[in-house]
């Protein structure tokens, strides 16, 4: 059995992530407690590659942002490009699939940043990889994944309350999961006593509720 593990390769100008192992859950565990353990001695580093036989693009572009937001790396434009440019060879595989696969498959993934005024609007899931800004609307009938800052407003779940909408930090103008809306807190309260894992809103007990998101609950 392949324990997960997690290092550091560093050159001249940056870091290379290497990865053993398939478990994701396990790789994020192991990740944040290499990093924890030298808390503070990578912030700023350049990330030029993840290197794993196992994980999936999307779970490789998952953890570059998780990098990015929560340990202060800096990531490589050119090496997240290669990443999507193989996320989308991946998509088209998905097409070429059976209609019925397709369809519960059916998540409009965008690989930018989404800017006040743009509205993104989808069937299925919609996952987007970058941050939303203020002003911006993103709606989805199913779920919403932000691998990134989500300062915009979102809506999920046509008429389904166990629709979600996540991402690393939740800071939206509004958020409406199925007939349930929220609001913005003031001001003062937004960063009071946030934890730094990635966020979760979801109903429960008929109102939405914003939590950090633990991948083992």
């Amino acid at each position: 059995m392949i324990e997960e593990r997690v290092n550091f390769r560093g050159e001249n100008d940056g870091v290379h992530l290497i990865v053993e192992g398939g478990n994701f859950r396990n790789i994020l565990i192991e990740l944040d407690k290499k990093l924890k353990k030298g808390k503070g001695f990578y912030d700023g580093a350049k990330l030029l590659s993840i290197y794993s036989e196992e994980l999936s693009i999307l779970e490789k572009i998952e953890i570059a942002y998780r990098l990015k937001y929560k340990f202060k790396f800096v990531l490589d434009d050119e090496e997240l490009t290669k990443m999507m440019q193989e996320d989308k060879k991946e998509e088209k595989k998905i097409v070429e699939m059976p209609q019925d696969i397709y369809t519960r498959c059916d998540t409009l993934f965008i690989h930018r940043t989404v800017r006040s005024g743009q509205v993104i609007t989808h069937e299925g899931s919609i996952v987007i990889i970058g941050d939303v800004n203020p002003g911006a609307i993103i709606e989805a009938k199913l779920n919403i994944i932000v691998l990134g800052n989500f300062r915009g407003s979102g809506s999920a779940g046509e008429n389904d309350e166990n629709s979600i909408i996540a991402a690393y930090r939740l800071n939206p103008t509004q958020l409406k999961i199925a007939d349930k809306i929220a609001r913005a807190p003031d001001e003062k309260d937004t960063d009071h006593n946030r934890s730094s894992l990635p966020e979760i809103a979801r109903i429960i007990n008929g109102k939405i509720v914003i939590e950090p998101y633990l991948p083992n609950k």
